[in-house]
Protein backbone atom coordinates (compact mmCIF):
# COMPACT_ATOMS: atom_id res chain seq x y z
CA UNK A 1 0.00 0.00 0.00
CA UNK A 2 2.73 2.35 0.83
CA UNK A 3 4.45 1.64 -2.38
CA UNK A 4 1.11 2.34 -4.52
CA UNK A 5 1.15 5.70 -2.59
CA UNK A 6 4.20 6.64 -3.33
CA UNK A 7 3.80 6.11 -7.25
CA UNK A 8 0.36 7.73 -6.74
CA UNK A 9 2.26 10.40 -6.19
CA UNK A 10 4.46 10.43 -8.54
CA UNK A 11 2.19 10.26 -11.33
CA UNK A 12 0.68 13.25 -10.17
CA UNK A 13 3.36 15.20 -9.95
CA UNK A 14 4.23 14.03 -13.52
CA UNK A 15 0.94 15.08 -14.45
CA UNK A 16 2.08 18.72 -13.41
CA UNK A 17 5.18 19.21 -15.11
CA UNK A 18 3.03 17.86 -18.28
CA UNK A 19 0.28 20.55 -17.38
CA UNK A 20 2.60 23.50 -17.49
CA UNK A 21 4.84 22.37 -20.22
CA UNK A 22 1.31 22.07 -22.01
CA UNK A 23 0.32 25.50 -21.17
CA UNK A 24 3.47 27.26 -21.89
CA UNK A 25 3.45 25.26 -25.44
CA UNK A 26 -0.35 26.58 -25.45
CA UNK A 27 0.78 29.92 -25.26
CA UNK A 28 3.56 30.28 -27.14
CA UNK A 29 1.60 28.58 -30.20
CA UNK A 30 -2.01 29.50 -30.00
CA UNK A 31 -2.08 33.02 -28.18
CA UNK A 32 -2.59 34.97 -31.05
CA UNK A 33 -5.03 32.26 -32.74
CA UNK A 34 -7.09 32.63 -28.79
CA UNK A 35 -7.17 36.26 -29.17
CA UNK A 36 -9.02 35.85 -32.48
CA UNK A 37 -11.25 33.08 -30.95
CA UNK A 38 -12.40 35.23 -28.13
CA UNK A 39 -12.79 37.92 -30.59
CA UNK A 40 -15.41 36.27 -32.26
CA UNK A 41 -16.97 35.10 -29.51
CA UNK A 42 -17.43 38.38 -28.47
CA UNK A 43 -20.32 38.67 -31.43
CA UNK A 44 -23.13 36.52 -29.90
CA UNK A 45 -26.60 36.80 -29.17
CA UNK A 46 -28.00 37.69 -26.14
CA UNK A 47 -28.88 34.12 -24.43
CA UNK A 48 -25.19 33.32 -25.22
CA UNK A 49 -24.03 36.82 -23.45
CA UNK A 50 -26.48 35.75 -20.37
CA UNK A 51 -24.88 31.96 -20.60
CA UNK A 52 -21.18 33.27 -20.48
CA UNK A 53 -21.64 35.92 -17.78
CA UNK A 54 -23.12 33.25 -15.63
CA UNK A 55 -19.80 30.99 -16.64
CA UNK A 56 -22.01 28.04 -17.37
CA UNK A 57 -21.43 25.87 -20.79
CA UNK A 58 -24.39 26.66 -23.37
CA UNK A 59 -26.36 23.36 -23.52
CA UNK A 60 -25.35 21.87 -26.89
CA UNK A 61 -21.97 23.37 -26.60
CA UNK A 62 -19.01 21.67 -28.70
CA UNK A 63 -16.42 20.29 -26.44
CA UNK A 64 -13.18 22.53 -27.30
CA UNK A 65 -9.79 21.65 -28.10
CA UNK A 66 -7.75 20.46 -25.91
CA UNK A 67 -5.70 23.61 -25.78
CA UNK A 68 -8.49 25.75 -24.48
CA UNK A 69 -9.98 23.29 -21.46
CA UNK A 70 -7.93 24.54 -19.18
CA UNK A 71 -9.56 27.96 -18.90
CA UNK A 72 -12.71 27.00 -17.66
CA UNK A 73 -16.94 25.94 -19.24
CA UNK A 74 -16.73 29.17 -20.99
CA UNK A 75 -16.80 27.93 -24.56
CA UNK A 76 -19.83 28.72 -26.60
CA UNK A 77 -21.88 27.13 -29.26
CA UNK A 78 -20.64 27.60 -32.78
CA UNK A 79 -23.97 28.75 -34.41
CA UNK A 80 -24.18 31.74 -32.24
CA UNK A 81 -21.04 33.22 -34.03
CA UNK A 82 -21.94 36.53 -35.98
CA UNK A 83 -20.46 38.37 -38.50
CA UNK A 84 -17.61 40.85 -37.46
CA UNK A 85 -19.23 43.98 -37.24
CA UNK A 86 -17.87 47.31 -36.59
CA UNK A 87 -20.93 48.66 -35.35
CA UNK A 88 -21.38 46.00 -32.53
CA UNK A 89 -17.80 47.02 -31.28
CA UNK A 90 -17.32 49.18 -28.01
CA UNK A 91 -14.48 50.35 -26.32
CA UNK A 92 -14.55 50.50 -22.05
CA UNK A 93 -13.12 53.32 -20.86
CA UNK A 94 -12.70 55.10 -16.94
CA UNK A 95 -11.47 58.96 -16.08
CA UNK A 96 -11.11 60.10 -12.14
CA UNK A 97 -10.02 63.61 -11.18
CA UNK A 98 -10.12 64.43 -7.34
CA UNK A 99 -7.12 64.09 -4.68
CA UNK A 100 -4.26 62.10 -5.59
CA UNK A 101 -4.94 58.24 -5.66
CA UNK A 102 -3.43 55.01 -6.69
CA UNK A 103 -4.85 54.16 -9.83
CA UNK A 104 -5.57 50.38 -9.47
CA UNK A 105 -7.98 51.56 -6.97
CA UNK A 106 -10.25 52.03 -9.98
CA UNK A 107 -8.29 50.19 -12.94
CA UNK A 108 -7.52 46.72 -11.31
CA UNK A 109 -9.38 46.92 -7.17
CA UNK A 110 -13.61 47.20 -7.79
CA UNK A 111 -15.69 44.46 -8.02
CA UNK A 112 -16.45 45.60 -11.36
CA UNK A 113 -12.65 47.29 -12.20
CA UNK A 114 -11.83 47.80 -15.77
CA UNK A 115 -9.58 45.25 -16.26
CA UNK A 116 -12.46 42.62 -15.41
CA UNK A 117 -14.59 44.67 -18.41
CA UNK A 118 -11.64 43.88 -20.98
CA UNK A 119 -12.43 40.31 -20.08
CA UNK A 120 -16.25 40.29 -19.68
CA UNK A 121 -18.01 43.84 -19.98
CA UNK A 122 -22.02 44.21 -19.06
CA UNK A 123 -23.17 46.89 -21.11
CA UNK A 124 -21.53 46.75 -24.32
CA UNK A 125 -22.04 44.36 -27.54
CA UNK A 126 -18.70 43.43 -27.36
CA UNK A 127 -17.95 41.15 -24.52
CA UNK A 128 -14.46 41.26 -24.71
CA UNK A 129 -12.47 44.57 -25.47
CA UNK A 130 -8.98 42.72 -25.60
CA UNK A 131 -7.82 44.90 -28.30
CA UNK A 132 -5.28 46.99 -26.21
CA UNK A 133 -5.49 49.29 -23.65
CA UNK A 134 -3.85 52.44 -22.50
CA UNK A 135 -3.54 55.09 -19.32
CA UNK A 136 -2.97 58.78 -19.36
CA UNK A 137 -2.18 60.12 -15.97
CA UNK A 138 -0.73 63.74 -14.90
CA UNK A 139 1.86 63.98 -12.91
CA UNK A 140 4.36 66.98 -11.41
CA UNK A 141 5.17 68.24 -15.22
CA UNK A 142 2.60 69.73 -17.43
CA UNK A 143 2.58 67.04 -20.00
CA UNK A 144 1.14 63.74 -18.84
CA UNK A 145 2.58 60.05 -19.12
CA UNK A 146 1.12 57.43 -21.26
CA UNK A 147 1.33 53.72 -21.24
CA UNK A 148 0.12 51.48 -23.84
CA UNK A 149 0.08 48.31 -25.13
CA UNK A 150 -1.75 45.96 -27.55
CA UNK A 151 -2.25 43.15 -25.00
CA UNK A 152 -5.27 42.36 -23.58
CA UNK A 153 -5.32 44.52 -19.92
CA UNK A 154 -6.33 41.04 -18.12
CA UNK A 155 -2.43 39.48 -19.23
CA UNK A 156 0.07 41.96 -18.49
CA UNK A 157 1.45 42.35 -15.74
CA UNK A 158 3.48 45.88 -16.38
CA UNK A 159 -0.20 47.72 -16.24
CA UNK A 160 -0.92 45.81 -12.83
CA UNK A 161 2.50 46.96 -11.42
CA UNK A 162 2.19 50.65 -12.85
CA UNK A 163 -1.08 51.10 -11.40
CA UNK A 164 0.20 50.09 -7.98
CA UNK A 165 3.00 52.57 -7.93
CA UNK A 166 1.46 55.90 -9.61
CA UNK A 167 -0.30 58.61 -8.11
CA UNK A 168 -2.25 60.85 -9.71
CA UNK A 169 -5.46 63.61 -9.15
CA UNK A 170 -6.64 62.83 -13.11
CA UNK A 171 -6.10 60.04 -15.02
CA UNK A 172 -7.66 58.05 -18.14
CA UNK A 173 -7.42 54.48 -18.25
CA UNK A 174 -9.28 52.62 -21.33
CA UNK A 175 -9.46 49.18 -22.85
CA UNK A 176 -10.32 48.83 -26.72
CA UNK A 177 -12.37 46.38 -28.94
CA UNK A 178 -10.89 47.90 -32.53
CA UNK A 179 -14.07 48.62 -35.09
CA UNK A 180 -12.28 48.07 -38.54
CA UNK A 181 -9.09 49.83 -38.25
CA UNK A 182 -5.99 47.86 -36.64
CA UNK A 183 -4.40 46.11 -33.82
CA UNK A 184 -1.39 48.08 -32.76
CA UNK A 185 -0.40 50.12 -30.17
CA UNK A 186 -0.28 53.44 -31.97
CA UNK A 187 -4.82 53.17 -32.16
CA UNK A 188 -4.72 52.62 -28.68
CA UNK A 189 -5.99 55.50 -26.20
CA UNK A 190 -5.37 57.74 -25.01
CA UNK A 191 -4.08 59.74 -27.47
CA UNK A 192 -2.24 62.48 -26.22
CA UNK A 193 -1.23 66.50 -27.26
CA UNK A 194 0.80 68.68 -25.70
CA UNK A 195 -1.04 68.70 -22.25
CA UNK A 196 -4.13 67.35 -23.69
CA UNK A 197 -5.46 63.75 -22.88
CA UNK A 198 -8.52 62.46 -25.00
CA UNK A 199 -10.14 58.71 -25.43
CA UNK A 200 -13.42 57.63 -27.21
CA UNK A 201 -15.80 55.57 -27.43
CA UNK A 202 -17.89 54.98 -30.33
CA UNK A 203 -17.92 55.00 -34.40
CA UNK A 204 -18.20 57.35 -37.49
CA UNK A 205 -20.70 55.42 -40.00
CA UNK A 206 -18.45 55.43 -42.78
CA UNK A 207 -15.22 56.70 -41.66
CA UNK A 208 -13.25 54.75 -44.91
CA UNK A 209 -15.26 56.73 -47.09
CA UNK A 210 -14.99 60.22 -44.89
CA UNK A 211 -11.16 59.60 -43.66
CA UNK A 212 -9.59 61.16 -46.27
CA UNK A 213 -11.71 64.25 -46.76
CA UNK A 214 -11.53 64.54 -42.62
CA UNK A 215 -7.37 64.04 -42.76
CA UNK A 216 -7.38 66.81 -45.56
CA UNK A 217 -8.93 69.10 -42.99
CA UNK A 218 -5.84 69.06 -40.57
CA UNK A 219 -3.08 71.91 -40.87
CA UNK A 220 0.21 70.45 -41.65
CA UNK A 221 1.63 70.21 -38.25
CA UNK A 222 -1.56 68.56 -36.70
CA UNK A 223 -1.52 66.00 -39.68
CA UNK A 224 2.32 65.02 -38.39
CA UNK A 225 1.23 64.31 -34.98
CA UNK A 226 -1.30 61.11 -36.47
CA UNK A 227 0.30 58.25 -35.72
CA UNK A 228 -2.56 55.68 -35.90
CA UNK A 229 -5.51 55.24 -37.98
CA UNK A 230 -8.52 55.78 -35.91
CA UNK A 231 -11.48 57.65 -36.19
CA UNK A 232 -11.02 58.47 -32.91
CA UNK A 233 -7.38 60.39 -32.99
CA UNK A 234 -8.65 61.74 -36.06
CA UNK A 235 -11.35 63.83 -34.43
CA UNK A 236 -9.15 64.31 -31.10
CA UNK A 237 -6.49 66.84 -33.86
CA UNK A 238 -9.53 68.36 -35.40
CA UNK A 239 -10.56 69.27 -31.79
CA UNK A 240 -7.31 70.59 -31.25
CA UNK A 241 -6.93 72.78 -33.71
CA UNK A 242 -10.21 74.37 -33.11
CA UNK A 243 -8.93 75.01 -29.21
CA UNK A 244 -5.83 76.38 -30.93
CA UNK A 245 -8.42 78.86 -32.88
CA UNK A 246 -9.83 79.95 -29.27
CA UNK A 247 -12.69 77.97 -29.07
CA UNK A 248 -13.61 75.88 -26.06
CA UNK A 249 -13.85 72.44 -25.44
CA UNK A 250 -17.00 71.92 -25.79
CA UNK A 251 -17.50 74.07 -29.08
CA UNK A 252 -14.94 72.67 -30.42
CA UNK A 253 -16.58 69.00 -30.14
CA UNK A 254 -19.68 70.25 -30.95
CA UNK A 255 -18.39 72.06 -34.31
CA UNK A 256 -16.14 68.86 -35.10
CA UNK A 257 -19.41 66.33 -34.71
CA UNK A 258 -21.53 68.56 -36.76
CA UNK A 259 -18.91 68.45 -39.43
CA UNK A 260 -19.37 64.95 -39.02
CA UNK A 261 -22.36 64.38 -39.32
CA UNK A 262 -22.49 66.98 -42.51
CA UNK A 263 -19.65 64.75 -44.22
CA UNK A 264 -21.66 61.38 -43.54
CA UNK A 265 -24.42 63.05 -45.31
CA UNK A 266 -23.05 63.71 -48.26
CA UNK A 267 -22.03 60.05 -48.52
CA UNK A 268 -25.12 58.85 -47.74
CA UNK A 269 -23.74 56.91 -44.60
CA UNK A 270 -26.44 54.45 -43.22
CA UNK A 271 -24.07 53.69 -39.89
CA UNK A 272 -24.75 56.33 -37.19
CA UNK A 273 -22.72 58.61 -35.42
CA UNK A 274 -21.97 57.48 -31.61
CA UNK A 275 -19.42 59.44 -29.54
CA UNK A 276 -18.93 59.38 -25.58
CA UNK A 277 -15.05 60.74 -24.77
CA UNK A 278 -13.22 62.22 -22.43
CA UNK A 279 -10.78 65.28 -22.94
CA UNK A 280 -8.69 66.57 -20.23
CA UNK A 281 -6.27 69.08 -19.54
CA UNK A 282 -4.56 68.52 -16.69
CA UNK A 283 -6.83 70.63 -14.24
CA UNK A 284 -10.35 69.38 -15.54
CA UNK A 285 -12.33 67.11 -18.44
CA UNK A 286 -14.58 67.40 -20.18
CA UNK A 287 -17.12 64.35 -20.81
CA UNK A 288 -19.27 63.67 -24.00
CA UNK A 289 -22.39 61.55 -24.78
CA UNK A 290 -23.82 61.58 -27.93
CA UNK A 291 -25.30 59.55 -30.94
CA UNK A 292 -26.88 60.37 -34.02
CA UNK A 293 -29.54 57.00 -33.63
CA UNK A 294 -30.34 57.84 -29.83
CA UNK A 295 -27.85 54.79 -28.91
CA UNK A 296 -25.02 57.02 -27.54
CA UNK A 297 -22.49 54.38 -25.85
CA UNK A 298 -23.13 54.36 -21.74
CA UNK A 299 -21.31 57.25 -19.26
CA UNK A 300 -21.84 57.38 -15.87
CA UNK A 301 -20.80 59.88 -13.10
CA UNK A 302 -20.06 58.88 -9.65
CA UNK A 303 -19.03 61.02 -6.92
CA UNK A 304 -17.29 59.88 -4.27
CA UNK A 305 -17.28 60.98 -0.50
CA UNK A 306 -14.03 62.55 -0.54
CA UNK A 307 -15.07 64.82 -3.36
CA UNK A 308 -13.44 62.55 -6.76
CA UNK A 309 -15.55 62.67 -9.35
CA UNK A 310 -15.20 59.34 -11.42
CA UNK A 311 -16.38 58.35 -15.42
CA UNK A 312 -17.04 55.28 -16.24
CA UNK A 313 -18.75 53.15 -19.14
CA UNK A 314 -19.78 50.98 -16.36
CA UNK A 315 -20.18 51.12 -12.86
CA UNK A 316 -17.04 49.69 -10.92
CA UNK A 317 -19.90 47.80 -9.00
CA UNK A 318 -22.73 45.52 -9.88
CA UNK A 319 -25.34 46.65 -8.06
CA UNK A 320 -24.97 50.48 -9.75
CA UNK A 321 -25.74 52.49 -6.51
CA UNK A 322 -24.36 55.70 -6.65
CA UNK A 323 -23.93 56.10 -10.79
CA UNK A 324 -25.60 58.40 -12.66
CA UNK A 325 -25.95 58.13 -16.60
CA UNK A 326 -25.02 61.21 -17.93
CA UNK A 327 -28.05 61.92 -20.32
CA UNK A 328 -27.40 61.83 -24.06
CA UNK A 329 -26.37 65.01 -25.52
CA UNK A 330 -24.81 66.37 -22.70
CA UNK A 331 -20.98 67.89 -22.04
CA UNK A 332 -19.94 67.87 -18.53
CA UNK A 333 -17.14 69.89 -17.49
CA UNK A 334 -15.06 67.85 -14.33
CA UNK A 335 -12.96 69.15 -11.91
CA UNK A 336 -11.29 69.45 -8.04
CA UNK A 337 -14.05 71.99 -7.76
CA UNK A 338 -17.20 70.23 -8.84
CA UNK A 339 -18.74 69.18 -12.58
CA UNK A 340 -21.68 71.20 -14.52
CA UNK A 341 -23.58 70.01 -17.47
CA UNK A 342 -25.12 71.66 -20.42
CA UNK A 343 -26.56 70.56 -23.74
CA UNK A 344 -24.73 68.99 -26.69
CA UNK A 345 -26.74 69.61 -29.53
CA UNK A 346 -24.71 69.80 -32.84
CA UNK A 347 -26.55 71.22 -35.18
CA UNK A 348 -29.40 68.90 -37.60
CA UNK A 349 -27.23 67.67 -40.26
CA UNK A 350 -29.24 68.06 -42.97
CA UNK A 351 -29.92 72.33 -42.38
CA UNK A 352 -26.42 72.30 -41.49
CA UNK A 353 -25.30 70.60 -44.92
CA UNK A 354 -27.95 73.01 -46.55
CA UNK A 355 -26.01 76.17 -45.11
CA UNK A 356 -22.68 74.45 -45.93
Amino acid sequence: RVGNKQQFHRVQSLKQIWRSVALNARACLFGPWELIYDRFVARVDVVSLTMAALARPVSGAKKPPFWRRSQGPTYLPAPCFMALDASLAMCRFLAYVGDAIFLDELVCKPQHSLVRQSLRADEAKAVTNGDGFGIGWYGDRQAPGVYREVMPAWSDENLLALCANVRSKLFFAHVRAATGTGIARQNCHPFRYGPYLFMHNGQIGSYGQLRRSMEARLPDHLYAERKGATDSELMFLMIIDLMAGGATAADAVSQVLELVLVMMAKVGATQPLRFAAVLADGQQMHAFRFASDAKAPTLYLQRQASGGLVLASEPLVDDHEGWELLPQGTVMRLSAEGCHSQELSPANPIEALAVA
